[in-house]
């Protein structure tokens, strides 16, 4: 069982990616931001909400660029996700070319060549799709053999699923499995996160060559994904409420539609069995049973068993807290920034944790980390925290062994750290429930 991706950031915080980090203007690996004229400009464009405006800037600031590599390395992946936004497609593959002849990185021409293949697939122009699929997949696995970097990796296991999506729609089982194989082998020597999509990809591949038992095995594994992925989504939304991002609703809107297409293709496949277990039921006993190996596997990850160092530290309201004197209750400990996204987006579970486990035992004590202790109190005092909210002091961090942040570590009524794990993600909250309970005897 693989783990979902962790959001976390770094001590000192930078800004973190993906859903928690505000849109920037995309910048190669090794590249820095552009300057002057060109980079006013090319901020300009990327503040633009309306796709042709924001178009027509970008195409304002080519001329602007005087040097190469920050022209087809930093503007030409924004102009070609310009063109992307308003369907033309065809100036964004002249643009993808242009910025090929010009020897940009191969991570950067195969993002583009990967977002604008998708294009075309969204468009069923799968010809056109294939065409830059099949130039990805050779220039990554060329780069691969040169340097092995994790980025190439993850670009090629992202290729190689979408090229074997394509030859599905187009057809090709045969080809479309081994492709969808290849990526699945890649992507589980790396240790990433396994894909939805991909695994109903492959169910179909099988399905469209009579292997029955298989495509159901992978349409089950496909549907726990994505099922899994809604029911979290969901929940994240309705604890943090309006604050949180967009991106989680298209995320939700997004897995929702997979789980509805995956339901669909299963069926048929499913077929007479129903008369055995109903078709709902092999569904859920798959997401039941693929629920409880991924929380059992990230309890397993983040096993611990040491005594965990003393501190005395006073909270946000000036009262002071010392662990040892919370002997007998189980105390989870989340060491946090104010300016750490993941923490910030973690900081309503974990509000919602303590008030469910209150009475039953449970302590939840947040380590604030900032330099700057008058940012602090306004943000506990919002969530009605600051009695739990302590301010660290000298020697907190090395006593933990704090580094990246949200990290959070829960101690059982006899002093011992049971858990021990840094970041967030949208399983997380459970993770921590789960973990609690099996300490809190009363929780049961």
């Amino acid at each position: 069982m693989e783990f979902s991706l962790k959001y976390r950031c770094s001590l000192p915080i930078p800004a973190l990616a993906l859903l928690f980090m505000a849109m920037s203007p995309r910048v190669s690996h090794g590249q820095a931001p552009v300057v002057g004229v060109a980079g006013n400009k090319l901020r300009e464009a990327m503040s633009q909400q309306d796709p042709a405006q924001k178009l027509r800037l970008f195409r304002e600031a080519e001329p602007l660029f005087s040097d190469p590599v920050s022209k087809y390395s930093v503007l030409y992946p924004n102009l070609i996700d310009a063109y992307l936004g308003v369907d033309d497609l065809s100036d964004a593959a002249k643009a993808v070319d242009e910025m090929a002849k010009a020897s940009v990185p191969a991570v950067t021409e195969s993002d583009s060549r990967l977002r604008l293949a998708t294009a075309f697939l969204n468009k069923k122009q799968y010809d056109s799709a294939m065409q830059q699929l099949n130039s990805t997949v050779a220039l990554l696995k060329s780069d691969a053999k040169a340097a092995p970097t994790s980025k190439i990796q993850q670009s090629l296991v992202t290729a190689l699923a979408i090229q074997g999506e394509a030859l599905v729609e187009m057809g090709f089982a045969q080809k479309a499995l081994a492709a969808l194989q290849e990526s699945e082998e890649l992507r589980r020597s790396r240790h990433l996160d396994p894909s939805a999509s991909t695994a109903r990809n492959i169910a179909r591949c099988y399905a469209a060559l009579g292997k029955e038992g298989d495509a159901l095995e992978s349409f089950g594994e496909a549907y726990s994904l994505a099922a899994h992925r809604v029911s979290a989504t969901q929940k994240h939304i309705d604890v943090v409420g309006p604050t949180a991002s967009a991106g989680f609703t298209q995320e939700l809107t997004e897995q929702q539609t997979l789980v509805t297409r995956i339901r669909e293709e299963a069926r048929p496949v499913y077929g007479s069995r129903d008369g055995q277990t109903p078709f709902g039921k092999f569904l859920n006993e798959k997401l039941d049973a693929f629920d409880k190996a991924l929380i059992a596997d990230a309890m397993n990850k983040a096993k611990s068993n040491k005594p965990a160092p003393d501190f005395s530290l006073t909270s946000v309201s000036g009262s002071k807290t010392k662990l040892s004197e919370l002997r007998g209750k189980v105390v989870l400990l989340n060491f946090w920034d104010t300016t750490c996204k993941p923490c910030r987006a973690e900081y309503p579970h974990l509000q919602k944790i303590q008030d469910e486990f209150k009475n039953q035992g449970l302590t939840v004590l947040m380590i604030n980390l900032d330099e700057d202790t008058t940012k602090v109190r306004p943000f506990a005092e919002k969530y009605g925290f600051a009695a739990r909210v302590l301010l660290k002091d000298d020697t907190i961090q090395r006593a933990y062994g704090i580094g990246a942040i949200p990290h959070t570590v829960i101690v059982d009524g006899s002093g011992t750290i049971r858990f021990n794990e840094v970041g967030f993600t949208l399983d997380t909250p459970e993770v921590f429930r789960a973990e609690v309970r099996s300490l809190l005897p009363k929780a049961q």
